[in-house]
């Protein structure tokens, strides 16, 4: 059995999945008996979690030695769970990726408890043996724990000490390694402790903020699911706490040039949660070229979505920038100007950004027209 467990943790997911149909043949073999051998193993309680509420699905067959007693006892003596209530149906359908044995737990979510520092000197400390663990050598579940300090460091007041931010931008280095982990667990923590820490320190995370999202680009498009959300969530986060003026003109480019569909349409709706958040910082009223740009280039694209978002983002722009937006809704092609149009005219569209819907203020193209 050790070899078995051991394997639910190999960086392959065919082997994973190997590894958990072996187990729950066993179960189906041996019963609730392999539930206490199990326990014997004292696996993560996320690992116990997940291999549960696979159990629960599992009739096992009855033993010729206990005979109808093994299947009554079977359904009293489920395995150890943290979670009495027996899996939704809704979580019984999620994908495999975002499975345990796909690395994925629900570590991130849970609260940390504060941790309190009485000197410089020992935040520094804290911190040097924080980026010491956040290598690819040690133990992935070291590693999370490292990154849950950082957070319990904020929580606990670290973040008071004029030289945290100096400290934060030490970890960028090590907290890039984590988002390119295999494991999707470790990526998940890392987004959201970058999410959190722009939620915390506004404006003084926007330096950091600036060099972590050209690398989350890297993440949003590959075909994990739960990675891929988490680095978009997180991108999305950060935008709302910084300004980030400095990487506007990597997300446009991307938006525009890049070959991949889906980080063309991710980058139009980051530059759309730009504008709607950021409209009246001096850094983004300075970006009106950009934008002019970007909306003039992604209304044609060949992907749906991307020309859907540039037309959102051609709404905020005659938002902010009155006079050239007219210049530019009669630059666009007799078919784009209709469909702006109409959908000005009461089709109201959904976007992706979920604050372009809360604001829902269109302009009338037909006054930018005229």
């Amino acid at each position: 059995l050790p070899p078995i467990l051991h394997m639910l943790n190999d960086p392959n997911h065919s082997v994973r999945d190997a590894a958990i149909s072996c187990i729950e043949e066993m179960y189906t073999q041996i019963g609730h008996q392999f539930q206490e051998e199990l326990q014997r193993h004292q696996l993560p309680s996320y690992m116990v979690k997940d291999i549960n509420s696979r159990l629960e699905r599992i009739e096992p067959k009855p033993r010729s030695s206990e005979g109808a007693r093994s299947i009554s006892a079977t359904s009293d003596h489920k395995f150890t769970n943290l979670n009495p209530k027996k899996s939704s149906p809704k979580a019984k359908s999620s994908s495999r990726e975002a499975s345990v044995f796909a690395g994925d737990g629900d570590i991130a979510e849970k609260p940390v408890d504060p941790v309190k520092v009485y000197s410089e000197k020992e935040l520094v400390r804290e911190m040097e043996k924080i980026a010491s663990t956040l290598i690819p050598e040690k133990d992935w579940s070291h590693r999370i724990a490292a990154m849950q300090r950082v957070e319990g460091l904020v929580v606990g007041g670290a973040a008071d000490y004029p030289c945290f931010r100096g400290l934060i931008k030490q970890l960028v280095g090590p907290l890039s390694t984590q988002l390119f982990d295999r494991r999707s667990s470790i990526v998940k923590q890392a987004c959201h402790l970058l999410s959190f820490l722009s939620k915390e320190l506004l404006g003084d995370f926007e330096a950091c903020a600036e060099l972590f999202i050209p690398v989350l680009f890297k993440l949003v498009v590959i075909t994990v699911l739960v990675i891929a959300e988490s680095a978009d969530n997180c991108i999305k986060t950060m935008l709302r706490n910084c300004k980030v003026a400095r990487v506007l003109p990597r997300i446009a480019d991307c938006a525009k040039n890049d070959k991949n569909a889906l980080l063309r349409a991710r980058c139009c709706e980051y530059a759309l949660l730009v504008l709607e958040h950021w409209p009246d910082a001096p850094e983004i009223l300075r970006s009106a070229d950009l934008y002019e740009d970007l909306i003039r280039c992604c209304v044609g694209d060949a992907v749906s979505e991307v020309r859907t978002t540039a037309r959102a983002c051609y709404r905020m722009f005659a938002k902010t920038w009155p006079e050239r937006s007219r210049r530019l809704f009669q630059s666009f092609d007799p078919v784009i100007q209709r469909v702006i149009n109409e959908e000005d005219g009461g089709l109201h569209r959904r976007h992706a950004s979920p604050s372009g819907r809360e604001r829902n203020v269109p302009v009338t193209p037909q006054s930018s027209a005229s």
